[in-house]
């Protein structure tokens, strides 16, 4: 189910509010041992997706494929996230590609630094877009208002969901959620 049938408010969770999401972060060291327990014993709560962070992109050409496949054997669905930092052209491809061919239907894109082939999260966002089926998410700090600009600029490239970074101010969200709703 794509990201935005996910979050509709007919669709996922059976249609009841509210949809759980968790992230999960593997160690560095790459044992996903603990995580993976922590993910069975969450499982209960009927988490509409589990966001999958790998750590560095160096990990996405196995590790983080055998631990997407390792999510979706618990019956979670898994959203892989995925930073512009370090990234080619070639190496997103085969991980967009793999992660399709495992039947997953949506990733998070993630700031991070340009790249040679990636100038901002807006290519990446294109990229992606142009190369592949996937829904496409991407991760906004609400303090930053002057990024509005770009964030309009992803949405046309073609990500689907925003989710936001966390905060402490419930005001400065539902400021920023009547910004968006402006930009339209």
């Amino acid at each position: 189910m794509d990201l935005r049938e996910i979050y509709s408010y007919n669709c996922g969770n059976n249609g009841n509010f509210p949809r759980i999401s968790f992230e999960a972060v593997v160690p560095e060291n790459g044992d996903a041992s603990e995580l993976f327990e922590k993910l069975r014993a969450l499982k209960k709560y009927n988490p509409v997706l589990i966001s999958l962070s790998v750590g560095n992109n160096n990990q996405m050409q196995g590790l983080s494929i055998e631990l997407l496949q390792m999510v979706q054997d618990l019956e979670l669905n898994v959203l892989p996230n995925i930073s512009i930092s370090n990234l080619s052209k070639e190496l997103v491809e085969h991980y967009i590609t793999r992660i399709e061919n495992l039947g997953i239907e949506n990733i998070l894109v993630t700031e991070g630094l340009p790249s040679v082939d990636f100038k901002d999260t807006c290519a990446l966002v294109d990229f992606i877009h142009q190369k592949s089926t996937l829904s496409i998410g991407i991760k906004e700090n609400i303090e930053n208002i002057s990024a509005l600009g770009n964030l309009k600029n992803k949405i046309n490239a073609g990500a689907s969901v925003i989710f936001t970074e966390k905060f402490s101010d419930n005001k400065k969200f539902f400021a920023y959620v009547d910004l968006i709703k402006k930009m339209r």
